[in-house]
């Protein structure tokens, strides 16, 4: 197993010692190393050093959607909003305009992070609504859509289709009915008490 990226792995959360990567095949375990938020600002500032550096030396500048999806990760984590939200949007006009696959994980999972930013760091209800619509349209069941945008609605204080949107993702939770068409896996169903 080899990495074919310059930047291969994610940041540690300073609370999990150990992430877990299930695939079909094999499992990798990493450990991380971070002790400190110096440690992470460190790391991250090395990490966006290596991102720039690969999209700037990327012939096919599509593909550059992975790095601006992991230097928005890094900055997410060091509480740089404003940065990560920009390189998810990045990374979604790059993956859109490469003509990839809309109905693959990589993509529902950019809309993800757009979706949480725009909704958890920056309180922007109406524009996180368009990314919601389209991730509802590849996959109109996926709980954690429906719950975001239940939020969404509740900022823009459309309580009714807020209740409609929560209750129609707990309803799918407890009756198991995700059809889990990109390969994301749902956080929702944690924070239901079974």
């Amino acid at each position: 197993i080899y990495f074919i990226r310059p930047v291969h792995e994610q940041l540690e959360r300073k609370e999990k010692d150990l992430i877990n990567i299930n695939c079909d095949f094999f499992t990798v375990w990493h450990y991380g190393k971070l002790k400190s938020e110096q440690e992470l600002k460190i790391k991250t500032e090395k990490y966006e050093k290596q991102l720039l550096k690969a999209i700037e030396s990327n012939p096919d500048k599509y593909d550059n959607f992975y790095y601006y999806h992991h230097l928005g990760n890094a900055y997410s984590q060091i509480g740089e909003k404003d940065k990560a939200l920009a390189s998810f949007i990045n990374s979604y006009t790059l993956y859109r305009e490469g003509n990839y696959d809309f109905n693959s994980l990589a993509y529902g999972t950019i809309l993800v992070k757009i979706v949480s930013e725009l909704l958890l760091n920056h309180s922007k209800y109406f524009e996180a609504l368009p990314y919601l619509q389209e991730l509802l349209t590849i996959s109109p069941n996926f709980p954690d859509a429906l719950f975001y945008l239940g939020f969404a609605f509740q900022g823009l204080e459309k309580f009714d289709l807020a209740i409609e949107s929560y209750e129609k993702a707990i309803i799918i939770l407890l009756e198991n009915t995700y059809e889990n068409t990109l390969g994301i896996v749902s956080q929702e169903k944690s924070l239901l008490p079974m």
